[in-house]
């Protein structure tokens, strides 16, 4: 995982790279909520009642979830359990170096990171190192096969080069979208659009990120 050293490194990744608009605002109104001398993980529930993100942004709570789990998955924020807490609550930070190595000195796990899975969690396989039989990595990352999803796996085999589907298998098990739908969406929208990154782009227009990101710093020198 590629972990950015700076909030202005990670902004310049949030210009350049996140083109879901969503994943976007809810990145940017984390890094306004967190200090940055002190950084506090920020509990899943505060971030979907966030004033801005409700009514500045008009963002429902469905679509801030949406963007929380968008922002995960492209390695903008981390999400965070903390040590010893049963309920296993969410929280979330962004990635920054410091900001986790502070939150790991406070005792919470993140995910994705070394071994720090959800307490009580079984390891995931997090990479599929080579192409193999579209059955086998159902089985493996998925679970049982039923007769109607045979018949899509016969499908796919037939319709997709090995490579591509090994990929979206990747992408699925990185960002914990372990379902069949998700990887087929991501299969036809390459053959639709063209596999270019080889990563699964939600929108093929990227939002105005430089609208967001002076929005953002807008706040930040209002409140500081």
């Amino acid at each position: 995982m590629s972990i950015r050293h700076s909030t202005d490194s990670l902004i310049c990744y949030l210009i350049e790279s996140v083109t879901d608009a969503k994943a976007l605002k809810v990145s940017l109104t984390l890094l306004s909520i967190i200090e940055n001398e002190n950084p506090i993980p920020v509990e899943e529930n505060e971030i979907l009642n966030n004033e801005m993100l409700n009514k500045g942004l008009l963002l429902n709570k469905h679509s801030i979830r949406t963007g929380l789990n968008t922002a995960v998955q492209d390695q903008a924020i981390l999400k965070l359990y903390k040590s010893g807490d049963e309920t296993k609550t969410s929280f979330y930070i962004a990635n920054i170096e410091h900001w986790i190595q502070s939150a790991k000195s406070s005792g919470y796990l993140l995910q994705n990171i070394g071994n720090n899975n959800p307490p009580n969690q079984p390891e995931k396989s997090q990479h599929i190192s080579e192409p193999i039989n579209i059955y086998r990595l159902y089985e493996t990352h998925i679970g049982t096969i039923t007769p109607s999803i045979s018949e899509e796996l016969k499908e796919a085999e037939t319709l997709y080069d090995p490579a591509w589907i090994t990929e979206a298998f990747n992408i699925a098990v990185t960002g914990e979208k372990n379902n069949w739908r998700y990887i087929s969406t991501i299969l036809t929208r390459w053959n639709l659009e063209g596999k270019k990154d080889g990563k699964f782009r939600r929108h093929t227009q990227a939002p105005d990120n430089n609208k967001y990101i002076n929005e953002y710093r807008r706040l930040r020198t209002r409140d500081s």
